[in-house]
């Protein structure tokens, strides 16, 4: 029992290191090839604020799994910002939620979270040629749509792969169960935001980030309402 322990120990701790010294690669790699102008800074600091509340308006599938609307304003730095930015609002958002002592868990869910949004974000970019639309969009082309739900999907399924494994590893579950159990019941949810996404995409490129940002509060309202409906359940439950 113990052994196990200690293996599955050993295999997390070079999981994480592996995908650090992955996301640093990969962030610097990004980074020299992107432009820092002040209207790009400007706008990855506002899709962070954004995903920063939308983490803890997240509503709790499970106990070690949960579902947020800050997936859209990381979908909109990888369609308009770059992997880069992108990986630093999916990074800094999750210290919203992520508060704990655990450092290894936590650097495993930093590490984890940047490396999936910059490989999608790099595939979004090199599908632009193939598909036809230019990077950053300019209009809501088919091709555009068609690569916003692909990559918005491949992400899902690759967060919640490192996610389900991280968790197998660290909590001794199965994997199996763990994307029967959350994945499913939560992907009628995540599509949804997808969509929401392609729509908040095209104001975007219509108006603006400030008009895009407005779409959040109902987003945001309705998230909040969500997750008191669910805390009450769980409050009747247990009486």
């Amino acid at each position: 029992m113990a052994g196990g322990v200690r293996s599955r120990q050993t295999v997390l701790v070079g999981l994480t290191a592996l995908l650090s010294a992955a996301a640093g690669a990969l962030f610097f790699h990004f980074s020299i090839r992107t432009s820092w102008s002040n209207e790009v800074v400007t706008q990855t600091i506002l899709l962070t604020l954004i995903a920063w509340v939308a983490e803890n308006q997240a509503v709790q599938f499970s106990k070690r799994v949960h579902v947020s609307s800050a997936n859209l304003p990381v979908l909109l730095g990888i369609f308009f910002l770059g992997p880069a930015q992108s990986a630093i609002i999916v990074c800094l958002s999750v210290l919203a939620v992520r508060r704990s002592k655990d450092l290894l868990r936590t650097t495993f869910i930093f590490a984890s979270n940047a490396v999936s949004v910059m490989l999608v974000a790099a595939l979004f970019n090199f599908l632009k040629e193939p598909l036809g639309y230019s990077v950053p969009p300019t209009a809501i082309a088919l091709g555009f749509v068609f690569a916003g739900f692909l990559i918005g999907a491949i992400w899902e399924v690759i967060d919640f792969a490192f996610t389900s494994v991280g968790v197998a590893l660290r909590y001794n579950q199965k994997i199996i169960s763990l994307w029967k159990n959350n994945f499913l019941s939560a992907l009628p949810s995540q599509i949804l935001i997808l969509g929401f996404g392609i729509v908040i995409a095209g104001v975007y490129i219509s108006a603006g980030i400030a008009a895009a940002a407005l779409f959040f509060v109902p987003i945001f309202a309705s998230q909040h309402v969500y997750k008191l409906l669910v805390q009450q359940k769980e409050l009747l439950a247990e009486q």
